[in-house]
């Protein structure tokens, strides 16, 4: 492929990677700053709840689980 390895010292990334300073890295923040923003909202976080995967590792929401079942479905406690 007459391609030539290049080994580009640490700390020289802003200056030779132009792609990876200016498109890369703001759009890897967006990206985890929205994927933040959707995990923490309301309904992933109940479906999470219910699917017990909770960061209460005690059991203290266990009851709260089944309680916000929509109306009309069943409750899937047994």
């Amino acid at each position: 492929m007459n391609g030539d390895l290049v080994i580009i010292p640490g700390g020289m990334t802003s200056q030779l990677q132009v792609l990876d300073v200016v498109v890369n890295k703001p759009f890897k923040y967006h990206l985890r700053k929205r994927y933040t923003e959707w995990l923490l909202a309301e309904s992933i976080v109940n479906g999470f709840k219910k699917c017990c995967i909770s960061n209460a590792m005690d059991g203290s929401e266990d009851d709260v689980l089944w309680e916000e079942a929509e109306p009309g479905m069943p409750n899937q406690r047994k």
